[in-house]
């Protein structure tokens, strides 16, 4: 560590060629992270999504549970924690 500060080198960088690659980057590493990425943002927001929708139809019914934000969040929160129990409700 000394040396490649002494060299010029940045303590990070070293560190990070000591480690090597991580699980999921051997190969074609930028192809892999995005392509990780995009599941898991695609998968998070279609979730979000459907959850939003959901509780909009239930405020357009002027249902009191979700006529404060506290009660808009902790809907999403449950119909959330719902759809993941479900497994995504075959997505």
């Amino acid at each position: 560590l000394r040396a490649t500060v002494e060299g010029g080198g940045s303590a990070s960088a070293a560190g990070a060629l000591a480690l090597g690659s991580l699980p999921g980057e051997e190969g074609d590493s930028d192809m892999t992270r995005l392509g990780m990425r995009a599941f898991i943002g695609r998968r998070l927001f279609a979730a979000l999504g459907e959850a939003l929708f959901e509780c909009q139809r239930f405020k357009s019914k002027e249902n009191e549970a979700v006529a404060t934000w506290q009660g808009e969040c902790a809907f999403l929160a449950m119909y959330i924690r719902k759809m993941a129990k479900e497994g995504g409700a075959g997505r």
